[in-house]
């Protein structure tokens, strides 16, 4: 059974957005949080900062939504070994 640790996409995650979701085999998330960020991040140079605060926002919900994910993703995989055995 293949079970992916929660602590470990969030700590990723929070290193470089969006990354948990590479460890937990989800590469287009990944790409739609990391271009999201880089996007944001790039318009803060323009408009003063203020879409640092979307990338603050972005930043702490993809956090959270991949440690959410990441349970998920194991209760169905605990599921599936489950009716396989």
């Amino acid at each position: 059974m293949n079970l992916k640790s929660p602590t470990t996409a969030t700590i990723l995650s929070f290193f470089i957005c969006g990354l948990g979701y590479v460890y937990i085999d989800k590469i287009g998330t990944f790409l739609l949080y990391f271009s999201g960020a880089m996007v944001l991040g790039f318009l803060g140079i323009f408009t003063l900062g203020f879409s640092f605060l979307f990338l603050l926002v972005l930043w702490i919900y993809q956090i959270y939504a991949v440690y959410e994910d990441t349970k998920k993703i194991n209760i169905l995989n605990y599921r599936m070994y489950q009716n396989i055995n």
